[in-house]
C-alpha cells in the first residue's frame, strides 16, 4: 500500500478534511506522541495513482494556506488498514466517561465506556474539540436526562453514542461522509445503543433531513461552516447548542453569528488552539418538559419561561419564538399571600383581557377606564403601578407552590398578571409588586403571538 503524506500543525487538520477533493482517494490523519505535528496521509494502491494522490494533497494544502511538503511512502500490505490503531489509546474524559478502542478492554470502575473503532472517520476522543464536546455532554446529562440530542457531523458517532449512554432520550446524528455514517452505525451497535444516522449535508435539500428540534445540538464542524450555515443550524435547536471545531482566533466571529440570531453564550472552553462554546437559544423551553397536570404541551399550545435572574421571558408559539424584557417583583420570588413576590413554577393563563384595547389603555380591576390611555412620558412614570394595554391572568398549576384553595399560596387569588406597565424604564430590573411587567408594545405583540394557541402555559423560574 502506497501513500502521499505530510506533517502539518494541528490547526490545519480539520480544514484539510473539509477541502480535500481526491475522488475515491481517502484522506486520513493521526498524531504520533513522539512528534509535535499531525500526520496527513492519502493511501492508494498502484504506482499509476502516485501523481494523482500527490496533486490532491498538494491542492488541499494550498487552499488552507499550508506550505507543507508532500512526500511519498509505502506501508506493508498487512499493516496499512490498522496503522491508526498505534495512536488511539483509552482516554478518560471528565468525571464519568472513558473512550475505549474496540481492541482494548474497558477500564474497571464506574466510568461509562464508549467503545469506538473510528476507521476512516473523525472522532477518537483525542482531539481537543471532541474532548470539549464530551465534557459538555457529560455536564448537561443530569439536567437534560431524557432530552432530545442531535449530533451534527457525527464522524465516528462518539458524541451521540456518549449522549445515548449518559441518558439522553431521542438521539440522532448525520454526516456528509458515507464512511463516517457507516462507522457510526457500527459503533452504535458495538455499544448496544440505537442511534439513527443519516448521510446529510447542511445547505443541501435532502429528503432524509432531520426536521425536529432537539434540546441539545452539538455541532463539531469547522468555524467557517458554522457561520455559513448558522440559519439552518439554529432551526434545529430547541434549547442549547454546543459549537466546536473553531480555532481560537475566529471564535468571536462565530459567536457573533449566533448572538445576532438570539443566542446567549453560557460558557466557553479553550484547549490548545481550539475553542468550544455552550450557547442557549431564546427558545430555552426543552421539548421534553411536562406541564403539571397536563403532560407535554401540544403544537396548539404556547409556552413561556420567565427567567427571573435575567429578567426576560422567552415565548414559543405556533413555530415562532420571541424574547422579551420583563420586570418581576422587587421583593424576589415567592408565593406567600401579601408578600409582593412573583410566584414560581408552572401556571396556566386563565384569562386574556384587552384584545381590542388601545396600546396604553389603563385597566382597573381588569376593566378599561374610559378615556385613560397612557402614551409618551406617561409610559415612563416614576410613581404608581398601573396595569396597561393587555392582561394575562395566571392560575397556578402546582399545589403547595402556587395553587392553594385556602389562598395562602395561590397565584390566581393573588391576582398575578402579565401586563403592560407605566414604568417601562424599569424593565430588565426587578421592580413590580408581584406581577410580571412588560413593555406595552411587547405585551400587545405577545397577545397577538399567542392568539391562535389553545392554551398558554407560563413557567417562572424558582431562583432570583
Amino acid at each position: 500500500m502506497l501513500f502521499a503524506g505530510c506533517s502539518v500543525p494541528e490547526r490545519f487538520v480539520n480544514p484539510l478534511f473539509e477541502v480535500f477533493d481526491g475522488g475515491d482517494l481517502i484522506l486520513s490523519s493521526y498524531r504520533d506522541v513522539e512528534r509535535p505535528e499531525a500526520q496527513m496521509r492519502v493511501y492508494f494502491e498502484g504506482a499509476s495513482r502516485r501523481e494523482e494522490a500527490r496533486r490532491a494533497l498538494e491542492d488541499a494544502l494550498s487552499i488552507v494556506g499550508s506550505g507543507a511538503k508532500v512526500e511519498m511512502g509505502e506501508l506493508p500490505d498487512e499493516d496499512w488498514k490498522y496503522a491508526y490503531r498505534r495512536h488511539f489509546k483509552t482516554e478518560l474524559i471528565g468525571r464519568r466517561l472513558a473512550v475505549v478502542p474496540a481492541w482494548e478492554k474497558p477500564p474497571r470502575g464506574r466510568r461509562v465506556s464508549v467503545v469506538i473503532d473510528p476507521g476512516m472517520a473523525f472522532g477518537t476522543g483525542g482531539h481537543e474539540t471532541t474532548r470539549a464536546c464530551l465534557e459538555y455532554i457529560e455536564a448537561l446529562s443530569g439536567e437534560l436526562e431524557g432530552a432530545a440530542f442531535l449530533d451534527m457531523g457525527c464522524g465516528s458517532g462518539i458524541l451521540s453514542i456518549a449522549a445515548a449512554k449518559l441518558g439522553f432520550g431521542r438521539v440522532e446524528g448525520f454526516d456528509v461522509d458515507p464512511c463516517a455514517v457507516a462507522a457510526a452505525q457500527e459503533n452504535a451497535a458495538r455499544n448496544g445503543v440505537s442511534v439513527p444516522y443519516r448521510r446529510f449535508a447542511l445547505g443541501r435539500r435532502n429528503p432524509e433531513r432531520p426536521r425536529r428540534r432537539s434540546d441539545l445540538v452539538v455541532a463539531n464542524i469547522l468555524g467557517p461552516l458554522l457561520v455559513r450555515f448558522a440559519d439552518e443550524i439554529c432551526a434545529y435547536v430547541g434549547g442549547r447548542l454546543v459549537i466546536s471545531g473553531i480555532l481560537d482566533t475566529i471564535y468571536p466571529e462565530v459567536l457573533a453569528a449566533y448572538v445576532s440570531r438570539g443566542f446567549t453564550e453560557i460558557s466557553r472552553t479553550t484547549k490548545g488552539e481550539w475553542t468550544t462554546g455552550l450557547l442557549a437559544a431564546d427558545a430555552v423551553i426543552p421539548a421534553h418538559m411536562a406541564v403539571p397536570g397536563v403532560g407535554k404541551a401540544t403544537r396548539r399550545d404556547a409556552l413561556a419561561v420567565v427567567v427571573v435572574p435575567e429578567q426576560r421571558m422567552v415565548v414559543s408559539a405556533c413555530g415562532r419564538t420571541r424574547s422579551f424584557r420583563v420586570s418581576t417583583a422587587a421583593a424576589g420570588v415567592g408565593s406567600e399571600a401579601g408578600s409582593y413576590m412573583t410566584p414560581p413554577g408552572w401556571h396556566r393563563v386563565s384569562s386574556r383581557i384587552g384584545a381590542r384595547a388601545a396600546k396604553g389603555q389603563l385597566f382597573v380591576s381588569r376593566k378599561q377606564v374610559r378615556g385613560a390611555v397612557r402614551s409618551g412620558n406617561a409610559l415612563r412614570s416614576t410613581s404608581g403601578d398601573e396595569i396597561l394595554s393587555r392582561i394575562f391572568w395566571l392560575d397556578g398549576l402546582e399545589p403547595g407552590v402556587n395553587k392553594d384553595k385556602a389562598g395562602r399560596h395561590d397565584s390566581y387569588l393573588r391576582h398575578i398578571y402579565i401586563h403592560g406597565t407605566n414604568q417601562e424604564q424599569l424593565l430588565g430590573t426587578p421592580a413590580s409588586h408581584g406581577c410580571i411587567r412588560m413593555g406595552n408594545d411587547d405585551v400587545v405583540e405577545l397577545f397577538d403571538l399567542v392568539k391562535p394557541c389553545a392554551n398558554f402555559y407560563v413557567y417562572i423560574s424558582k431562583t432570583n
